[in-house]
Order: structure tokens, then C-alpha cells, then sequence
């Protein structure tokens, strides 16, 4: 992605750059009369002097110089720009990278402890169903008894109640845990 931007990148800087070379500045016709007369100053100094090449090669390419400065400055603060935006992304990505770092895949050993666990559950399932078989059975047995109920029927019944609620509903061992 971030190989993608810089050629994007780079490809536009050069497509710009070629823009501002066929286009280039537009001068002014105030500037455009100064550098006829001082051209035309230098020739009168041609003419009557030997030519100094120093000052022919100093004085006619300022503005030149002047606006390749200009647009080096330009290109030199979008590549600012461009820096800190590659730096932000790049700090993005870490972030991005060291989230997905940090939730670690599953190891051997998480796998193990879990079909550990899974074990236990079945097993423990296997021995709470055997036990409210068993109690069904004795509840079934005490509503068959015809006759008169008695306390003790009474009170053993709900006792069977109710430990078949807690074995269904885990109520006892919720409790043990809080």
C-alpha cells in the first residue's frame, strides 16, 4: 500500500513537473522591458567594451534562477508533505500490525486445555443426567404410593424436587461459585 502511494507519487511530481515546463511562467511585460534594457545596455557595453562573459551569464538568467528556486520550493515542501503522510501511514500500520500481533492464534497447548475442558463437561453432564434419572425414578415411585401422604412423603418429595431443579438448572453450584 504504501509502495502504491509513492508511485502514484512519484508519478504525478514528474507529470507536474512536465506541466510547469511546457507551460512555464508567463512573464510580465514590466519584466519583459527590463530585460531589454538591460540587454540593450549590455550591447552598448559589447560595443564599446570587450563582452564579459561573468556578467552576461549573471545578470540575464536571475529571473530564471528566481523562479527554479520558486518551484523547487513548491516541490520541496509537497515532498514535506508527502513525507509526513507516508509516516502517519506507516504509524497506522503499526498500530494495525501490533493489534493483530497482540491477539495471539490459538496454541497447542490452548487447544489441549480446551478439549480438556470438553471432556469434563461431557463427563459431568453424563453423571448429572444419571443422577436426575435416578431421582425421576424415585420421584415416580413415591406418586405412586396410593394412600394416605404424609409429611415425610410430603417433605421427601420436595426434597427430591428440588434437587432435581438444582442438578437441571445448576442452581447449587452457582451459588458455591459466588
Amino acid at each position: 500500500m504504501v509502495f502504491e502511494f509513492l508511485v502514484v507519487l512519484i508519478v504525478s511530481l514528474i507529470f507536474g513537473n512536465g506541466l510547469l515546463y511546457l507551460t512555464g511562467p508567463k512573464e510580465k511585460t514590466g519584466l519583459v522591458s527590463l530585460k531589454e534594457q538591460i540587454q540593450e545596455e549590455k550591447e552598448e557595453k559589447s560595443q564599446t567594451e570587450e563582452p564579459n562573459v561573468s556578467d552576461l551569464s549573471g545578470n540575464v538568467f536571475v529571473d530564471e534562477v528566481y523562479s527554479v528556486q520558486a518551484s523547487l520550493r513548491s516541490v520541496n515542501e509537497k515532498i514535506k508533505l508527502a513525507h509526513e503522510r507516508i509516516n502517519d501511514l506507516e504509524a497506522s500500520l503499526q498500530s494495525i500490525n501490533s493489534v493483530l500481533i497482540s491477539s495471539k492464534p490459538e496454541t497447542p497447548f490452548a487447544v489441549d486445555e480446551k478439549i480438556k475442558n470438553l471432556d469434563n463437561f461431557r463427563r459431568n453432564t453424563k453423571i448429572e443426567l444419571e443422577a436426575i434419572k435416578k431421582l425421576l425414578k424415585q420421584l415416580k415411585e413415591f406418586r405412586k404410593i396410593k394412600g394416605k401422604k404424609t409429611p415425610l412423603t410430603k417433605n421427601k418429595e420436595q426434597e427430591l424436587n428440588k434437587r432435581i431443579h438444582e442438578l437441571v438448572f445448576n442452581t447449587k453450584k452457582e451459588d458455591q461459585n459466588f
